[in-house]
């Protein structure tokens, strides 16, 4: 009986055995499949520039510096924060019947600014203009299309490099304020192609006459929205 016993208790353990070995080729290959998968998804923003009390002082700067004349419920918004650039905020927001997109950015580093404790102030260089409702509904539904599909990262143990922050904000009824953020993502990919289109929303705040401009927008936005939403 004893002998019979331990055959069994190896023939368990063996099978434990290949249970792990199978386990490990698994999280290897979901680990190259998140890879593979990498700056195709805005990830869960931390809410330092969403939520309406911030502690941090930095955070708590650019909000002073650079969200002034704009509205708290936004219908889309970036924040751009550089390593060693000025910072920059695009904001859509709806004001009445009418729509307006507004460029601050500062002078200098709110970061620089703030790590040198200096007393000055930094204020915003202010650009706002009126845009159609297209232009503006059309940034609204791909930012939040892009919100929508906010993952966590995989734990995986990563170094930075010096880069910039872009953070996708946008207000929907029934959420409220919602957010996520890539940071400086890889060329030919999804999170590269959605900060190129909200970054060419400069040139329009720069040059608001331009009509084909802003039509040349509104169609790369919505292909891109379109190009999100098949994603299963």
């Amino acid at each position: 009986m004893a002998h019979i016993a331990f055959r069994t208790s190896n023939s368990l353990s063996y099978g434990w055995l290949r249970l792990a070995i199978c386990a490990l080729l698994l999280s290897f290959s979901a680990f190259a499949s998140q890879a593979q998968q990498k700056d195709d998804h805005l990830l869960p923003a931390k809410g330092l520039l969403t939520s309406y009390s911030v502690q941090n002082q930095y955070y708590t700067k650019v909000r002073e510096t650079l969200y002034v004349g704009l509205d708290l419920n936004p219908l889309a918004r970036l924040v751009v924060l550089p390593s060693f650039e000025p910072e920059y905020v695009l904001s859509i927001d709806q004001k009445a019947n009418k729509y307006y997109l507004t460029y601050n950015q500062t002078p200098k580093s709110i970061w620089s600014t703030t790590q040198a404790q200096s007393s000055s102030n930094v204020e915003a260089q202010a650009k706002s203009v009126e845009i159609s409702k297209d232009m503006a509904t059309t940034i609204e539904v791909l930012f939040n299309t892009a919100l929508d599909q906010v993952r966590y990262p995989a734990p995986v143990m990563s170094i930075r490099r010096d880069g910039t922050t872009y953070t996708f904000i946008a207000f929907r009824a029934g959420n409220g304020l919602r957010a996520g953020e890539t940071w400086s993502p890889d060329v030919k990919t999804k999170m590269a192609t959605l900060v190129a289109v909200a970054e060419n929303l400069k040139e329009l705040a720069a040059t608001p006459t331009k009509q084909q401009l802003e039509q040349d927008l509104i169609q790369h936005a919505k292909q891109f929205t379109t190009e999100l939403r098949a994603e299963k």
